[in-house]
């Protein structure tokens, strides 16, 4: 990417182009310039264009998946989905950073738009969002509130980076749990939440495939990893 920086920079005479965009201009006026630039494009195109881009642009082509049996998952999600839990119908974009500042996954596995938002890549970041917002009303409320949040949306999401196996597409749904609350000590939250997620992908995944489907559940402490020590 450094390099194809370098060239544009060199070709249009702008030395340092990307870095006064990026970092001189405000998003505001970052968003205007390439509005402007996506306006004078399109504007240069023809319908064999759009046509031609739409047959070989791996992003917008339609999935291989029937949509009766998406409809069929979600349904049955949906009606495993335990009490605790709200549903919600996410907005196909999320703002700039949700995939690389909130999960730390490189910014160039999400399809960023002329708007400052990106489409979204993984609904649990997003749902890690509202949970935060959610929380942070709760708390303002009652500052001792220990009230969880939990949250679940299925979502159909776009990731920007290419597979080698032509099994794997760009574009695909996911069903996707969240939960946020008050830290108990010795991980009592996160455990207690963990369970309660595995409890409802197995419940949902039998539902959907059979109740003598292959099924198998393993968890891995990471702790040890982050704090440095062999696992």
């Amino acid at each position: 990417m450094d390099k194809i920086v370098e060239r544009i920079e060199r070709e249009v005479g702008v030395p340092g182009l990307v870095s006064i965009l990026a970092e001189r201009l405000t998003p505001t006026d970052l968003q205007s310039i390439l509005l402007e630039v996506y306006r004078l494009r399109s504007g240069q195109l023809h319908s064999s264009t759009v046509l031609s881009n739409y047959q070989v642009n791996r992003f917008v082509r339609p999935s291989t998946v029937p949509p009766t049996q998406l409809l069929k998952w979600e349904q049955v999600a949906l009606w495993q989905l335990p009490q605790e839990f709200q549903a919600l119908a996410l907005s196909p974009v999320a703002p700039l950073g949700t995939n690389s500042v909130v999960a730390s996954v490189d910014q160039s596995w999400a399809v960023a738009t002329a708007r400052n938002t990106e489409v979204v890549s993984d609904s649990t970041n997003v749902l890690a969002l509202e949970c935060a917002v959610r929380r942070q009303e709760l708390l303002h409320a009652n500052p001792k509130s220990s009230e969880p949040i939990h949250l679940a949306a299925s979502h159909r999401l776009l990731r920007a980076q290419k597979y080698a196996s032509p099994d794997l597409a760009p574009h695909f749904s996911s069903f996707a749990l969240c939960s946020a609350g008050r830290d108990e000590g010795n991980s009592t939250f996160e455990l207690c939440s963990m369970r309660l997620h595995i409890l409802f992908y197995l419940g949902s995944l039998r539902a959907f495939l059979g109740p003598d489907a292959p099924i198998r559940v393993t968890a891995s402490d990471l702790t040890q990893h982050i704090s440095g020590e062999e696992p």
